[in-house]
């Protein structure tokens, strides 16, 4: 758990795309019964991470195509804190583009879900096995003596 402010301020931001996910799954359509705190608190952190990651590959690449306009990731990763007194406001600037993209992309996968394409790529046979739901709604004890 952080223990700055600067480090809550952080934490939160990364949390961001999957918030805005969630937000936007629970505003188009009801999502498939009430999640358990945990499953929610799954989803969130999993797309969080998944969209930072991504937003974070993105700039990556960003990099490595035009060099002298985009920060070095990995030095920014590796010494935050001097790539930050450098100039606040060049890593402020990033880091608002990077959560921009990030939101961006858990937006987009959130209407990948809606859409669904993925039970569209259930039905394809090789990955019918990944997709397919094997969870029941149901408890196990209404499964087992429901007759």
């Amino acid at each position: 758990m952080p223990d700055t402010l600067v480090g809550l301020v952080i934490f939160i931001a990364l949390l961001t795309p999957g918030t805005s996910y969630a937000f936007r799954r629970e505003a188009n359509a009801p999502v498939g019964g009430r999640l358990s705190p945990v499953r929610e608190t799954a989803r969130l952190v999993s797309v969080s991470l998944i969209s930072d990651l991504a937003s974070l590959g993105l700039l990556s690449v960003l990099h490595a195509l035009r060099v002298d306009d985009t920060p070095d990731p990995s030095v920014a990763l590796s010494d935050a804190s001097g790539f930050y007194r450098r100039s606040p406001l060049y890593a402020l600037a990033w880091g608002a583009v990077f959560l921009g993209v990030a939101c961006l992309l858990a937006l987009f996968f959130a209407t990948v879900v809606e859409a669904g394409w993925f039970t569209r790529l259930a039905r394809w046979r090789r990955l019918a096995w990944l997709l397919r739901r094997s969870v029941s709604a149901r408890s196990a004890w209404w499964e087992a003596f429901s007759g």
